[in-house]
Formats: C-alpha cells, sequence, structure tokens
C-alpha cells in the first residue's frame, strides 16, 4: 500500500478554510478542465459533512479519495487500525479525523487511496432527526443489527444509492451512527462495507 501523506501544514488551517486545502485534493485522470471540475465536486461533499446536514447526501463522489480527505479534515493521530467489512470480510484500514461537531471523530475505512466508508458515531445533526428520515424517504432495506452487546432489530437503514446508512436506537427515535460511502448496489453494499460493530458477551469465569 502507498503511504499515505502527511497532514503538514494542512492539520493548522480550519474547515472554514476547505476550499484552499481541497486545491491539491481531487482530480480525474486526464481531466481537460486541470481538476477544477472534481476539485468543486469533492469540496461539496467535504462542505456537506462540516455542516453535518446529510438531508440531500447523493454518496461521496467517485473521484473523492482518502488523500483528498484527509487534505480537508486532520487526523486525530497517524496510527491506523486494520479489519474487516462486510458479509466477505474484506480487509481494509481505518484511521480516525477530527472535524468541528464530531466529538466522536470520524472514522475513516480506506483501501489504497478508496474510501471504503466514513463512519459517525452520535452524530449531532442541526435539525430533527424527523427531518433528515422524511428526506431520505423509505430506505432500499432494513437490517437487524448491534448496539454493542443489544440487537436492534430493523435498526439498520440502507440506502445504498445514496451512499448512506442510518443506525438507530431500539425505539428508532435517536441516531447511533450515519455511515457515508460511494453509491452501489444493495448486494455490494453488503458484501464489501456493512458493519454492525457487534460485541460478544463472555461468562464470568470464577
Amino acid at each position: 500500500m502507498t503511504p499515505c501523506t502527511e497532514g503538514g501544514w494542512y492539520a493548522r488551517l480550519t474547515i472554514g478554510m476547505i476550499g484552499i486545502k481541497l486545491a491539491v485534493g481531487c482530480g480525474y485522470p486526464g481531466d481537460t478542465m486541470g481538476g477544477k471540475e472534481t476539485d468543486n465536486t469533492c469540496q461539496e461533499a467535504w462542505s456537506v459533512i462540516a455542516a453535518r446536514d446529510f438531508r440531500a447526501w447523493k454518496g461521496l463522489p467517485e473521484p473523492c479519495g482518502y488523500s483528498a480527505f484527509e487534505a480537508a479534515f486532520a487526523r486525530f493521530r497517524d496510527e491506523y487500525g486494520q479489519g474487516n467489512l462486510g458479509k466477505a470480510n474484506r480487509p481494509g484500514m481505518f484511521r480516525m479525523h477530527i472535524a468541528v461537531g464530531y466529538p466522536h471523530n470520524l472514522k475513516v475505512w480506506f483501501r489504497d487511496d478508496r474510501i471504503v466508508v466514513i463512519q459517525i458515531r452520535y452524530p449531532k445533526l442541526p435539525h430533527p432527526v424527523r427531518d433528515l428520515v422524511h428526506h431520505l424517504g423509505a430506505p432500499r432495506i432494513k437490517l437487524d443489527y448491534y448496539l454493542d452487546v443489544m440487537p436492534v432489530p430493523s435498526g439498520a437503514w440502507i440506502y445504498p444509492d445514496k451512499g448512506l446508512a442510518v443506525f438507530f436506537d431500539a425505539g428508532h427515535t435517536e441516531i447511533m451512527r450515519i455511515d457515508l460511502f460511494h453509491p452501489c448496489s444493495t448486494d455490494e453494499y453488503l458484501s464489501d462495507i456493512h458493519s454492525d460493530n457487534r460485541m460478544r458477551e463472555y461468562p464470568v469465569r470464577d
């Protein structure tokens, strides 16, 4: 895997300077517009994340990779973890990133420079949860998942075509996590992306 570039001076810029930070970020190979259109596309996506408003989210743009993301959002620390995602247990790496308004930070899974999923725990949205649900409409599928050790029936609302998944509490009134990813098919999401973060309890031994 190609090493990720260091944050350097990017980490000292604020979210308000996101347009400057993105100037070196994205770019289509052979883009005849010099990457400007792609830069704008990535900037729009990062701006939505910074605003914490996903009511009109259409998915993570395809050309916006991990190097572009970390140019916009500073690393919490340089160390990264490794794990598996999806039913296929696809290996990936993850790193925590800092963003204003996200007290639990952003957990970004990636393979090479491709972002697999951005996981947001306990998001503080600027609008009521019902507004998000209203704008998103009915999900493509609903899945059971585990909130730590507690099963949440039909608590994961999956919108593969919008590149978004919402994980509710048991009462379906509060959001425990939001996942952002590239738009994909339902099969691809289940195979390569979905994770319910299940924890297992073991009996205490004397």
